[in-house]
């Protein structure tokens, strides 16, 4: 609320104060949780949608500080495995959006961002009953023969539908980095895949996507980086 009714230009100063913010959130939760539950300032970060606003302060300061902060915040949430939260298609679109749209400045936080995929994928191999506020497949209507519509001479490539699993889709592009980053991103993965083995449709949309296209481009330049 208090960033909300500051009408401050941007700047050091307001900076240095979303960074604050965002740290006495971090330290009142944190400091909650190491008591026994219930947690009710943490539900109340997840009820109010606090994760909303902690996203677009992270995107508004181009700050390392603010951006750092923000990943404990949202890995605080996430491991505090509280109601509203990793089921919650809100706060799915707030992760996605400060993995997707924060400024990487170094690998440090990189890896980071990286690792709040791979605790989201985590749970959902964990509780697959959360994947639907994470993959939301097109209903299509039932196709005719694939093989009279193919072009003859091509092979098939798969579909690219970023907007049904963003999550899946930003694990891929760091499949091929080093550090913890690519470590985070090839696990996160497989954890996904093994996910599909419960859910009838995310093994029908792996199946259907360019899965084998992304992941051969992807290992292939982290490949070309290995010494002879």
């Amino acid at each position: 609320q208090i960033w909300r009714s500051t009408n401050t230009p941007s700047g050091e100063k307001s900076v240095a104060h979303a960074r604050t913010y965002v740290e006495r959130l971090n330290s009142i939760l944190s400091e909650e949780a190491r008591g026994p539950a219930p947690h009710p300032c943490v539900a109340y970060a997840a009820s109010s949608q606090v994760f909303v606003t902690v996203t677009k302060l992270a995107l508004s300061f181009h700050d390392e500080g603010v951006i750092r902060s923000a990943t404990v915040f949202f890995n605080t949430l996430i491991d505090a495995e509280v109601d509203g939260v990793v089921d919650n298609r809100l706060f799915a679109r707030a992760l996605v959006d400060l993995v997707r749209r924060a400024e990487k400045t170094s690998d440090e936080i990189e890896g980071r961002l990286v690792e709040l995929l791979f605790g989201i994928a985590n749970n959902i191999r964990l509780q697959p009953a959360i994947l639907p506020a994470w993959f939301v497949p097109r209903v299509t209507p039932v196709a005719q023969d694939s093989d009279s519509q193919a072009p003859s001479g091509t092979e098939f490539a798969g579909a690219t539908r970023k907007d049904e699993f963003p999550l899946f889709y930003l694990l891929v592009d760091y499949v091929h980095h080093e550090g913890r980053a690519g470590d985070f991103a090839r696990t996160g993965l497989l954890y996904l895949i093994e996910t599909a083995s419960r859910s009838k449709n995310l093994e029908k949309w792996l199946i259907e996507s360019d899965l084998a296209t992304l992941m051969a481009t992807g290992l292939g330049a982290l490949y070309s980086q290995l010494g002879q």
